[in-house]
């Protein structure tokens, strides 16, 4: 058979394995060795450990403080109690305290934040 040019074609040497990686952009597919269920445990709980003594000014704040409440305005469709039921359900700080917001969305703080410095807000 002729190719460009009139020369000779030469047969593809790549294999089907190499077409088949060329056809997934040149990637070859990594092999994945399965942890078993117990080392991957140790490791999140190791990645998670924060009782690590040490310095920790270079730590994210969010990362070294408890978590603060999250504090949501209690509004006439029930959105922010729906809301607050939801993260409180997932573990997390939630309040509709001293927060509310009228029909034309204006919210109305009535006191500090949950767990919060105390506030004047007269």
């Amino acid at each position: 058979m002729l190719g460009i040019g009139g020369r000779k074609s030469v047969s593809d040497p790549r294999t089907s394995q190499d077409a088949a990686n060329v056809e997934n952009g040149g990637v070859k597919p990594a092999a994945v060795e399965a942890k078993p269920k117990d080392e991957e445990a140790e490791e999140d709980e190791e990645l998670h450990d924060f009782t690590i003594e040490g310095p920790k000014d270079f730590n994210h704040p969010a990362s070294v403080k408890t978590q603060r409440s999250i504090w949501v305005p209690d509004d006439e469709l029930g959105l922010g109690r729906a809301e607050v039921e939801d993260m409180k359900n997932r573990g997390f700080q939630a309040s509709l305290e001293k927060a509310a917001m009228d029909e034309k969305g204006k919210i109305k703080i009535t006191g500090s934040p949950p767990g919060g410095p105390e506030v004047n807000v007269e």
